[in-house]
């Protein structure tokens, strides 16, 4: 069978469209759906950090404790499947005074705070149970169809995907959801450590992505309402098109659609936007169309990447809202919490072979002379002359407040080669200080330093720590034996 010219310009050119409209309706979906899928990824982990720091976890412990208990003393447990039964309800009546407790009642209200004021599903505490790979719910801040404390959900995924044993800090990674009864959801949490490291309970952050959805769905509705119109538009315009001067526009178009992709990651494209054809005839209609379809696409997309930028700055935010957990509010170097997350660094280093660290332990000598006789606002300018001192003459190195009036230094490469100069360097402006009767007792400070490397047998950093301590209290006991 024969066709004319013009039944195969018609075919050729509706042959074209549908391939344009069908990848790029595929290809935008897809593209957004991931960009969406990404940003509230790394915003759940963000936001579940953030708090994750701020929970008490003594206060955790303790009702993760309570639960804990009630859960292995109870002979017959129903999960979340059976939810709104007899057997549940009546399981869950085992756990009704953990909800009295003040420590949950004092968690609850603190995660309803961050429940209220950022734009989360839900907001809960819960503890892994690795041996039945179920989940049991501690704390949930919800104020509606809130999950009990004593709450089974199953772990349906294998436990190394949700969690890594090797780097519990990572938490429990993200995964995306969608469900008739919740929607378009992604979960995140991250672990609650205690003050040796240990991880107490998951907090665990949900986020609904339900109307940014509704916002893609119309956006994906739109565009495939204007290719429709296109489409009519093309068909109507091949039945017109007969003769020689069609062949020539017609593979200028079918090129650029052949290549749309490209680009590789571009989300945005502009391969019709280029395209010069001037035919003056139904072709340029067409190729004036393509730039018009090309055109709303991008500024849809570009819409989208905007509410992503959003999403972006929120993650900022929880950044430094994570940098500010780490910084002594006094001295405004790293405190406690910092030197806790650099420990367990260091100690994977020492793992992988990398054993040349040192720690100096730093005590200040008589702050509480200096309190008792001239009040404590003179005792904090005493600790921040002596943090001064020691970032002076440790400047390469980072320094940690661990306690009232003691500093921990950690010497690596360039402070641990020449660690003896430093410290002797120390202990002379010390001593200087010390005795210049020039200065005001709060301004003429003393302290005592302890040094200690690590060695094969410490097997970790805390070990080199204890031994540092040990030397300064050595130190701290000479010094005031010399001054008898």
């Amino acid at each position: 069978m024969k066709f004319s010219i013009g039944k195969k310009a018609t075919i050729l050119i509706i042959v074209i469209a549908l391939l344009v409209s069908i990848v790029e309706i595929i290809g935008t979906n897809e593209i957004t759906k991931r960009l969406i899928e990404k940003q509230y990824e790394e915003r759940s982990v963000d936001i579940a950090t953030a708090i994750a720091v701020a929970v008490d976890p003594e206060a955790t412990r303790k009702v993760r404790d309570a639960v804990l208990t009630i859960y292995e003393a109870t002979p017959v447990r129903v999960t979340s499947e059976e939810w709104g039964s007899d057997a549940f309800y009546a399981y869950l009546a085992n756990y009704s005074a953990i909800e009295e407790m003040p420590e949950f009642i004092a968690i609850r209200d603190a995660l309803r705070v961050y429940l209220d004021r950022l734009d989360v599903e839900s907001v809960y505490i819960s503890y892994i149970d690795e041996d039945r790979r179920c989940s049991i719910y501690i704390v949930d801040a919800g104020y509606e169809d809130a999950c009990p404390p004593g709450c089974i959900d199953p772990l349906y995924a294998a436990l190394e995907d949700l969690t890594s044993p090797d780097h519990p800090e990572e938490g429990i990674r993200p995964t995306v959801t969608n469900t008739p009864e919740y929607g378009w959801l992604v979960a995140g949490g991250m672990p609650i450590f205690d003050k040796q490291g240990n991880v107490i309970a998951h907090l665990a952050v949900d986020l609904s992505m339900n109307e940014i959805a509704a916002v893609r769905n119309r956006y994906y509705s739109i565009t495939v309402a204007i290719l429709a119109g296109i489409m009519f538009v093309i068909i109507l315009l091949g039945v017109f098109i007969v003769n020689r001067m069609l062949v020539r526009p017609i593979n200028v178009l079918s090129d650029a659609s052949s290549k749309y992709y490209d680009d590789g990651e571009e989300i945005t494209r502009h391969k019709f936007e280029n395209l010069r054809i001037h035919t003056g005839d139904e072709l340029e209609i067409l190729a004036d169309s393509m730039k018009k379809m090309e055109k709303d696409i991008n500024d849809h997309i570009e819409r989208l990447v905007a509410t992503s930028k959003k999403l972006e700055m929120t993650r900022e935010q929880a950044d430094k809202m994570s940098a500010l957990a780490n910084v002594d509010a006094l001295t405004h170097v790293k405190n406690k919490r910092a030197y806790t997350d650099a420990q367990s660094r260091i100690n994977k280093d020492i793992k992988n072979g990398a054993t040349a660290v040192g720690i100096a332990m730093i005590d200040l000598n008589n702050l509480k002379v200096i309190n008792d006789e001239h009040g404590h606002e003179k005792g904090d300018t005493a600790i921040m002359n002596l943090c001064h001192v020691v970032c002076e003459i440790f400047k390469h190195s980072p320094v940690y407040r661990v306690g009232g009036d003691e500093f921990v230094v950690i010497l690596r490469n360039h402070d641990f080669d020449h660690a003896e100069e430093l410290i002797g360097e120390f202990i002379k402006k010390i001593e200087e200080t010390a005795s210049d009767e020039s200065l005001e007792p709060w301004d003429r400070i003393s302290a005592a330093l302890g040094y200690a490397v690590y060695a094969e047998e410490d097997g970790d950093l805390q070990t080199v720590l204890k031994r540092a301590d040990d030397l300064m209290y050595e130190r701290k006991k000479a010094m005031k034996e010399a001054m008898l």
